[in-house]
């Protein structure tokens, strides 16, 4: 027994050192493991976490030769996305949309979610499981107001969109008991009074399409300053993870490396991402209609995103939790996308080629950061632009624009058309908007994506319309003979020009009609030099004919007297035995009347048509002219003084 206990105790030594060796060893290799775990950030305030067990300072990690730490602490840090769900609504893919919001709630993702209030409540099934899943303990859903039945905000009076979105609000705050504080808008588009309206409702978030926003302010390398002055924070979608081709009807497959390039550059950029998806992404489609059946491989795709951005460390926020981060100076710690040339149709999960990997800490800081570039395919786009009729515009009248993903600036200009059908050569993988102007009035505005090789596109052009202009003097009734007619567009570019007829008619302009927001035609009148008024601004829709009766401020004729009174340098002219004779005459030099002057030295003219006159002094005895002068008579002045001159004079003379 004694023997047995020293014999333990001799051989103690030896195995204290082993012990002590496989300590080490297994903690060398857990110590990565155990250094910082990252729960999914701004989730809920009850599922968030953040476990430091040992405290190891990370190494600098280069990204973009900006020195940062691959660690995130503290809530108001990037990089972010925020994963938004548009055309929530009662008894329209139900099942799909509760199938998209499971898979948040599997991966511990927050999403954001645009909900219409209209017939909201008559889907029992959706009100129950939104009400389950906005209770505290779950995955954190914002939710948003996304119009009452997603009206075009932007084509709606102040006093409708007050009472649209007021109602959905009321909704929402009815069945939810809270109401939103962020409008994600319909289609994308809206207007100053859209913005009104948000701040009297006291929300302060409006997420449009980044196509339309102007409020968003670029800063390259830190969050965007994206507040305007009525408070209001504009955090618009920037990444889409289908292109949308057919007004929210229709959406093509955009190539996930895309997707992913998309949301990198924009962190890269802004500091965040916005990700737009609706219910139609991940419904199937059965005979051009989208059906309650989801699309499992679209739903798998969507969930390998979000595994992609946590493997990054991107934060996943709500929108109203983006909006704090206007201040902030953050530089983002994802490396734009560095792919191949030729695209490829989806990237693994677990270790994205397109992407630097920022997430190992024990990159060297004196490494130089990897300079990789990317050689875009191209692809051609051909247009044929054409009528409702299926007939080709003729190419001569045709000049586009076009713009690439969210550039304010064109792409590519085509100031003219050398033929139509028409081919351009473009980048693939990008969404495209695409201006097309009939004789420099803007007819048409396509979005879509190139995705293929070789791409056809039909451009609609609608029918112009006719403008009808008819002119008459103040009473209405009496036409003005002999007018110009000439019509201008809101770019100042006169369109057509005419002549009024004897009854004030002038012919028939067709013209592109005025299907964009913003386009419209004036038509302005010139009577002579100096009378001349325009009409207020003119719509034409498609194949209609817009009749435009003008009436010019001044009367047709004029009853009150006209008065010349003759000077001889500062007195009145003296008779000195000799006779004297104000003669009138139009601005085309014809003679119309004559009047003598009298002992004062004034002649007098009565029945005068508005117009310009010419009115000449001359001596009676030999017709010699001894002054003129160049007047307007619009029945606002009666009264006129001319002084004689020594000579005849040889210059026109100048409007008084």
């Amino acid at each position: 027994m004694n023997e047995i206990h020293y014999g333990r105790i001799h051989h103690t030594p030896s195995l204290l050192v082993f012990s002590i060796f496989t300590l080490l060893l297994i903690f060398s290799v857990m110590q990565p493991a155990l250094a910082v775990s990252y729960g999914s950030y701004g989730a809920s305030a009850n599922t968030k976490s953040v476990v430091t067990t040992l405290p190891i300072t990370p190494k600098p990690v280069t990204v973009n030769a900006v020195s940062t730490t691959n660690t995130v602490s503290g809530k108001n840090t990037c990089p972010c996305i925020v994963f938004r769900l548009d055309d929530v609504r009662g008894s329209y893919l139900p099942d799909i949309q509760m199938k998209i919001m499971d898979v948040f709630q599997k991966k511990n993702a927050s999403l954001s979610i645009g909900i219409t209030g209209y017939n909201l409540t008559q889907d029992g099934k959706l009100v129950s499981y939104l009400q389950n899943n906005l209770k505290p303990g779950h995955t954190a859903i914002e939710m948003a107001n996304h119009g009452w039945r997603h009206e075009d905000f932007a084509t709606l009076g102040l006093s409708q969109q007050v009472t649209l979105m007021n109602k959905t609000n009321q909704e929402l705050n009815k069945i939810f008991g809270k109401k939103p504080n962020a409008f994600f808008v319909p289609y994308g588009m809206y207007d100053n009074d859209t913005l009104k309206v948000i701040k009297q409702l006291k929300m302060n978030v409006i997420s449009s399409s980044i196509w339309s926003e102007d409020k968003f302010v670029l800063a390259q390398g830190k969050i965007t300053a994206n507040k305007d002055s009525l408070g209001l924070y504009h955090i618009p979608s920037m990444t889409e993870f289908q292109s949308d081709t057919g007004n929210e009807t229709y959406w093509t497959n955009i190539p996930k490396d895309r997707v992913i390039d998309s949301i990198n550059s924009h962190i890269t950029k802004y500091g965040y991402d916005v990700f737009l998806i609706h219910p139609q992404n991940f419904a199937t489609l059965v005979n051009g209609q989208y059906v309650n059946t989801a699309d499992t491989t679209h739903l798998d795709e969507l969930a390998s995103i979000i595994d992609y951005v946590k493997s990054k460390h991107i934060h996943i926020l709500t929108i109203s939790e983006i909006a704090g981060l206007d201040r902030a100076s953050i530089t983002p710690t994802v490396k734009p996308v560095a792919t191949t040339s030729k695209p490829v149709s989806t990237i693994p999960v677990s270790k994205p080629s397109s992407d630097v990997d920022v997430s190992n800490s024990s990159i060297d800081s004196t490494e130089q950061p990897r300079v990789v570039k990317y050689v875009e395919p191209n692809g051609s786009l051909t247009m044929n632009v054409q009528y409702p009729s299926n007939d080709p515009a003729n190419a001569q009248m045709l000049s586009m624009k076009i713009y690439r993903d969210f550039d304010t600036k064109p792409y590519l200009e085509l100031p003219t058309v050398s033929e139509n059908p028409y081919t351009v050569t473009l980048p693939m993988y990008h969404q495209y908007k695409i201006q097309t102007f009939v004789n420099s009035m803007l007819s048409s505005v396509i979005l879509t994506t190139l995705d293929t090789l070789h791409q056809n596109m039909d451009v609609n052009i609608p029918w112009g319309g006719t403008i009808l202009v008819s002119v008459y003097y103040h009473d209405g009734q009496t036409p003005v003979s002999g007018a110009n007619i000439s019509i201008r567009s809101q770019d100042n570019k006169t369109r057509a020009i005419g002549v009024t007829d004897s009854d004030g008619s002038a012919t028939r302009f067709s013209l592109p009609s005025t299907i964009v927001d913003g386009n419209y035609y004036v038509v302005d009148v010139k009577i002579n030099s100096h009378l001349v008024f325009s009409s207020d601004p003119v719509t034409l829709a498609p194949e209609n004919i817009n009749k435009i009766k003008l009436v010019a401020p001044w009367p047709s004729m004029l009853e009150n007297l006209i008065t010349v009174k003759v000077y001889n340098q500062t007195k009145v002219l003296p008779s000195n035995g000799q006779t004297y004779a104000v003669q009138m005459y139009d601005d085309q030099g014809n003679k119309l009347s004559e009047s003598p002057v009298n002992i004062h030295g004034e002649g007098y003219f009565w029945s005068m048509q508005v117009g310009d006159y010419v009115f000449k002094v001359v001596k009676t005895s030999n017709d010699t002219v001894l002054g003129d002068k160049f007047v307007t008579v619009d029945g606002t002045k009666n009264n006129f003084d001319l002084t004689i001159q020594n000579h005849v004079s040889t210059t026109k003379p100048v409007l008084n």
